[in-house]
């Protein structure tokens, strides 16, 4: 059997990983959409879109067995009208039995936007929202927001969640209007603190046993927006291939 040279096989690892950031980076640039992703839950538009890859298990009582029981990739983009979130999560066993605003209290994802982007009060109250968002008792799919800032002009975000069981995979597609989380600029070098966390629970130890993160501790054990990362909303466009599929500097470069 032939060997691949050395050269070759880290040149596959580093175009492998060149359109993922990893936990230790606090800051995401979000590239900008001329073409809304549709929130259906399938994520194949999202293919060419940098992700961050969070792996780094917090306990809260539980257990991870590895990557395989709790790790994601999440995305993110916008337009003028609207922030994208999506989340491909890894996930041996969903379960969350919870409905409406305790729907945290499982396998789920909760996330926090701080609209100014100055991530300065050790608080919540008044200026940062918080969406908490899960599929719940009998499959039901709610996103509750338990926080929020007085410039809101609604509360209309769209979201949709499909599990795979099959493959253990649970997918996360998400729309905020930008008018939701008022004050924030959503615009060229706009800027807006967040953090998530993707709990997990198993039926030894449900609920909330632990999590994965990006800038997790404005989230978990107090609500505290200095402890948010940074997303910074880029003027750089992500095209669309003759396909329709989105593509990134990062994807132009790979298909080279």
């Amino acid at each position: 059997m032939k060997k691949l040279p050395l050269f070759i096989i880290i040149f596959v690892l580093i175009i492998s990983t060149a359109n993922l950031l990893f936990a230790q980076d606090e800051e995401y640039t979000v590239l900008k959409t001329g073409t809304p992703p549709v929130i259906d839950g399938n994520l194949a538009e999202w293919a060419d879109v940098p992700g961050v890859y969070l792996d780094e298990w917090e306990a809260n009582g539980g257990s991870s067995r590895g990557p395989d029981d709790i790790s994601l990739t999440l995305y993110m983009l916008w337009d003028e009208e609207n922030f994208y979130f999506a989340a491909e999560v890894s996930d041996n066993e969903h379960l969350n039995d919870n409905v409406g605003d305790n729907i945290w209290d499982g396998d789920g994802i909760q996330l926090a936007i701080d609209p100014t982007g100055e991530r300065n009060l050790a608080a919540f109250d008044g200026n940062t929202y918080e969406y908490n968002f899960g599929l719940g008792l009998n499959d039901d799919i709610t996103i509750s927001r338990l926080f929020g800032n007085p410039d809101s002009k609604g509360n209309e975000a769209e979201l949709v969640i499909v599990r795979d069981d099959s493959n253990e995979k649970t997918y996360y597609e998400l729309r905020i209007p930008a008018e939701d989380i008022a004050p924030a600029n959503v615009e060229p070098n706009g800027q807006i603190g967040l953090g998530m966390i993707c709990n997990d629970g198993d039926k030894d130890a449900p609920g909330q046993a632990g999590w994965v993160g990006w800038g997790a501790q404005s989230i978990v054990f107090g609500k505290d927006n200095t402890q948010m990362n940074l997303v910074i909303f880029s003027g750089e466009k992500l095209a669309v291939s003759s396909e329709g599929r989105f593509v990134s500097t990062w994807g132009l470069i790979r298909s080279r």
